[in-house]
């Protein structure tokens, strides 16, 4: 049996350091653990999540948009420094998705 946190279980779309302890973070930064604040969520030609880290600058925006006519979304993640120092990024993740699934899923994707 393996032992997970509940940051590692969370429904979480995109983890800075320190949330998800052993499945690893989506961004982080050398010297400093992130912790995300909620700025702002605008409706867009999809939605856009903006969140910010207060200690080193960094702002991240979710970004999910949705083809029409189609079952596909697509996800991303744009990462701004606007502090004064400079970061040195240790990770830097793609988007992810977090897919409740009580009663099982079918999940195909592409990559590249």
């Amino acid at each position: 049996m393996q032992y997970l946190l509940p940051g590692d279980v969370a429904a979480v779309e995109y983890a800075p350091d320190g949330l998800r302890p052993f499945l690893g973070a989506d961004l982080a930064v050398a010297g400093h653990v992130l912790t995300w604040r909620l700025v702002d969520v605008v409706p867009t030609d999809g939605l856009a999540a903006t969140f910010v880290d207060d200690v080193t600058g960094l702002r991240v925006v979710l970004r999910w948009r949705f083809a029409p006519g189609t079952d596909v979304v697509e996800r991303w993640a744009q990462v701004h420094h606007e502090g004064d120092a400079a970061v040195v990024l240790t990770r830097l993740g793609s988007a992810g998705f977090c897919v409740p699934t009580p009663s099982g899923a079918s999940l195909s994707y592409l990559c590249g």
